[in-house]
């Protein structure tokens, strides 16, 4: 599937023309819609906004709205060990207070332990940058993969295996492998996706060895940057989002926004709210009918 650059949406009587480019293409396109449901981050979606012509007065308002939005950083290594790793009768999975992993984890936010394979998504980012993939014990596994993302203003998606070019043998036992995924970063930790690669693999060990109290490293392991890729609920944003959103049913009612940014960033919440979303525009669209 080719990746499209939205430039910019403009509003017209009852409709909206949205003017993008494919990826390849000498020029953009335009397409019109009657209604628009954006799942694009805050922050890439004040850039087509601002770029954009809407009739109500609130437009610039809409935008610094989004615009005052804060995103963080956050490093995700994957590590599988081929050996069984019992941890029965520990936690799964935690998120670590700021002074807890301040002072005691070197920047990871949280861990979850997982017991079969799992691949890494690429998040939102707006940069761009690299995936890392390295392991210590297969010389076929030491080597470093660039990936350049282009992608829908900034926002990208990659899945990719942390060992794809494994021997047979390994990927056959791939469901009965132990496997891990450590985040560091966050707002109290934003140097994270500036440290050596290195720097963050020993970290992420460390922590499963104070942790899990696992003293081997990990055989397969898969590690992803990405900027700016999670929103700040800071003090006030509830009420913010809840302000927007209004603005938005009151001046562009076929204009709808759903997103991490507005009513938790889980995906429970980011489903949930999405579904309600296009129920209303699907109401909507029968009162218009």
């Amino acid at each position: 599937m080719k990746e499209t650059t939205i430039e910019r949406v403009n509003e017209r009587e009852n409709s909206f023309d949205i003017h993008y480019k494919p990826e390849g293409a000498k020029r953009q396109k335009t397409r019109g819609f009657d209604f628009v449901i954006s799942a694009l981050p805050a922050n890439h979606l004040k850039h087509i906004l601002a770029d954009s012509h809407f009739k109500t007065s609130k437009h610039k308002e809409i935008v610094d709205t989004l615009s005052s939005i804060n995103y963080i950083d956050m490093a995700t290594l994957n590590l599988s060990y081929l050996q069984h790793i019992d941890i029965s009768g520990k936690c799964h999975g935690h998120v670590l207070t700021p002074s807890g992993y301040l002072q005691e984890s070197q920047g990871v936010l949280g861990v979850l332990a997982m017991h079969k394979s799992f691949r890494q998504n690429g998040l939102y980012q707006n940069k761009k940058t690299f995936d890392f993939d390295i392991d210590v014990r297969h010389p076929f596994r030491s080597r470093i993969n660039f990936f350049r993302h282009v992608a829908i203003n900034g926002w990208s998606s990659r899945v990719d295996p942390p060992f794809e070019d494994a021997p047979e043998s390994d990927k056959l036992r791939r469901d009965k492998m132990a496997n891990f995924a450590v985040m560091l970063g966050g707002a109290h930790f934003p140097e994270a996706c500036h440290l050596p690669d290195d720097e963050l693999v020993r970290r992420s060990e460390e922590f499963l060895e104070k942790t899990y109290g696992i003293t081997q490293g990990a055989d397969y392991i898969s590690l992803k940057k990405n900027f700016e890729c999670i929103p700040q609920y800071n003090t006030g944003h509830i009420q913010k989002m809840h302000d927007i959103v209004q603005t938005m049913n009151t001046e562009l009612p076929r204009f709808r926004l759903t997103g991490n940014y507005i009513d938790g960033s889980g995906i429970p919440h980011i489903v949930n709210y999405a579904k309600r979303e296009v129920e209303r525009v699907a109401q909507l669209s029968r009162q218009k009918a």
